[in-house]
């Protein structure tokens, strides 16, 4: 959201517009924030899944976003407020499907719903590399 300050009034940015402010803030490295995940090209990721955070990383927390470095590609994922809750709950342990279960009982949305807006999103994060799924063994 940007202000126009001319008539008090708030407007909505376009994802790309806010990826290239976020670009020139970091240095130019690139950087994603949040948008539409496209459905081609992304690993099969079941709610049976168990992730973790990626290898050569660094992320923290800013206000309720979270801000992820991946040292391999020189780039930057912001997560917005809901896909952070989600990312903070990979412990290597818990499943997709119990994360997201629990996500819909907290905010009180239909599991469904959650399922279709977060496992496109988990299956992003495994295909950047910014998640790991754990394998037995």
């Amino acid at each position: 959201m940007t202000e126009d300050r001319s008539t008090g009034t708030w407007r909505a940015e376009p994802i790309e517009e806010v990826g290239a402010r976020l670009s020139a803030a970091f240095g130019g490295v690139p950087v994603y924030y949040g948008g539409h995940v496209p459905q081609h090209d992304l690993p099969d990721v079941g709610l049976d899944a168990v992730l973790r955070h990626g290898d050569d990383l660094v992320w923290l927390e800013v206000h309720d976003e979270v801000v992820v470095y991946l040292t391999t590609t020189d780039t930057c994922f912001v997560l917005n407020p809901a896909s952070a809750l989600v990312w903070r709950c990979l412990d290597g342990e818990s499943t997709i499907g119990e994360i997201l279960a629990d996500v819909a009982e907290v905010f009180a949305v239909a599991p469904t719903t959650v399922t279709a807006d977060f496992l496109p999103v988990v299956a992003q994060w495994v295909r950047d590399g910014i998640a790991a799924e754990v394998t037995d063994g």
